[in-house]
């Protein structure tokens, strides 16, 4: 009975080593993730009030990756212009507290906006994507059922 106690430890490490080892067969290994560390140029244009106003950003976002997720900062001014009383131009800065990379997706969120993208290749230079805000943002660009597009592109660095 005590040698058969002793086997037992080892037969539950070995079936949590082949159940473990089969969940993690299926996801997504480190070399098979874009790499989106470091800085890009960012634009962004936007229309919201059902169209009235149109909202255009420009800035710089800066990513550190962790291997499926990346955190990051922003700077941007974003100029609205339209229906409005007079046109508007706001800047800002920020952190981006968590993102998220998959093998040709990048999702992440600004201020009260969603952003979604398409990634190309193991080093990407370009990632473009939409962006869709659902809560009001006050004294923002950003507004409630606004929606729009984006476009980030690698800043040359040093790197091979």
């Amino acid at each position: 009975m005590s040698a058969r106690l002793r086997k037992s430890p080892n037969v539950v490490f070995a079936v949590a080593l082949v159940f473990g080892g089969g969940a993690c067969g299926g996801g997504i290994e480190p070399d098979d993730l874009p790499d989106v560390d470091g800085s890009w140029t960012y634009s962004e244009t936007t229309t919201l009030d059902q169209g009235r106003v149109t909202c255009n950003t420009l800035g710089t976002l800066s990513l550190v990756q962790d291997f499926e997720t990346f955190v990051g900062s922003f700077i941007r001014t974003t100029s609205c212009s339209g229906q409005l009383s007079r046109p508007s131009t706001r800047s800002e800065s920020g952190s981006i507290p968590r993102g998220r990379v998959g093998k040709s997706s990048i999702e992440f969120r600004i201020s009260e906006c969603d952003y979604r993208g398409v990634i190309t290749g193991a080093r990407p230079t370009r990632l473009t994507g939409t962006t869709l805000c659902t809560t009001l943002n006050q004294g923002a660009a950003s507004a409630a059922g606004s929606a729009g597009s984006w476009l980030a592109e690698r800043l040359t660095d040093s790197a091979p």
